[in-house]
């Protein structure tokens, strides 16, 4: 088929070129702004995702609250039996590091009798876990005892 009118050939291709270059940077536009859009929201869906991991159920932390009073008012429970215990039988205490598993207590004792008399007053009310051998010093018996609870 022949055309109508002349039209020359380098007037085409320059039509050609022109309309390939406008599809290309509609192509690389379009692909921008797909990477930007997709990042968007990718950032946004992890920020939320942060939000829900951060915020929790508050039945969930009074629970847990609960679970740390409970544990606090049982060592204060403890220290007070073992204080009870001690005005009771006239024991010095130096240290106390209570547990939920065991007690761990540091007597000074001012001579060996007394030193058995204090083992055997623990033994006779709490299951005694470890005993560890008392050292001398100035004068002093200081031993540790691991009671379990």
């Amino acid at each position: 088929m022949m055309r109508k009118t002349f039209i020359p050939n380098w007037y085409i291709d320059q039509k050609k070129e022109l309309q390939n270059k406008k599809i290309k940077i509609c192509i690389a536009v379009t692909l921008i702004l797909n990477v930007v859009l997709m990042s968007l929201i990718f950032n946004t869906s992890n920020k939320l995702k942060n939000i829900n991991d951060s915020t929790t159920n508050p039945k969930n932390e009074i629970k847990e609250n609960v679970e740390v009073f409970k544990k606090n008012s049982i060592t204060t429970d403890k220290y007070k039996e073992l204080s009870d215990f001690s005005e009771q039988n006239n024991l010095d205490f130096i240290n106390i590091i209570i547990t939920e598993i065991e007690v761990e207590i540091e007597i000074g004792a001012k001579s060996y009798d007394e030193y058995i008399m204090v083992v055997r007053c623990l033994e006779d009310n709490y299951l005694i876990k470890k005993l560890v051998p008392n050292t001398k010093n100035e004068g002093e018996y200081n031993f540790k005892v691991i009671l379990k609870v």
